[in-house]
């Protein structure tokens, strides 16, 4: 069986050409979970190989409005990925910033104030101090993250964004 130009498609299968007898070459998809037999088993040849290397999967370019949507979804997620404040891991997410957000304003009344904090590994007591440098490093995260969408943003309107600028930059 002649094989040519596979490559990946968006859906992780692959697409390629195959020399059919009456035909000639015809598009063909092949996939691990085909209902008919010759697509599962032409999905594995080229996976093992037998056909040569499968090409990559080429995404047509973003839009201007797909970047800006793409580069709002990502600054989401690094947003509230966490980060290790003096070792100690702090979820960033939406509900975790609010409560830390409550919590400083309580250290800041109260320098007395101790805070239960429950960390992945289990619960810690903060002094009102840590509480706050906690809470100033959640803020300069996120300020840090959004700045990063602006900088981005700005790549997009003048033309010089990359895909490859979407893993690059943010804070950790």
């Amino acid at each position: 069986m002649n094989i040519k130009n596979p490559r990946y498609n968006q859906r992780g299968t692959i697409d390629c050409e195959v020399e059919h007898e009456a035909l000639g070459w015809i598009p063909f998809t092949a996939s691990p979970d085909d209902d008919n037999e010759f697509g599962r088993e032409l999905y594995a040849s080229l996976i093992s190989g037998t056909h040569g290397a499968i090409g990559l999967y080429a995404q047509a370019p973003l839009t201007p409005e797909q970047q800006v949507a793409r580069i709002a979804e990502r600054r989401y997620e690094v947003e509230t990925s966490g980060i290790t404040v003096d070792g100690m891991a702090i979820n960033t997410d939406d509900r975790a910033k609010t409560l830390i957000n409550g919590s400083a304003i309580k250290a800041m009344r109260n320098p007395a104030y101790t805070l239960r904090w429950k960390t992945p590994e289990g619960f810690v007591d903060l002094p009102s101090a840590q509480v706050l440098v906690m809470a100033e490093a959640v803020a300069d995260f996120v300020q840090g993250c959004f700045d990063r969408e602006a900088d981005l943003l700005a790549a997009v309107g003048d033309g010089t964004f990359t895909a490859a600028m979407l893993k690059e930059g943010w804070p950790v």
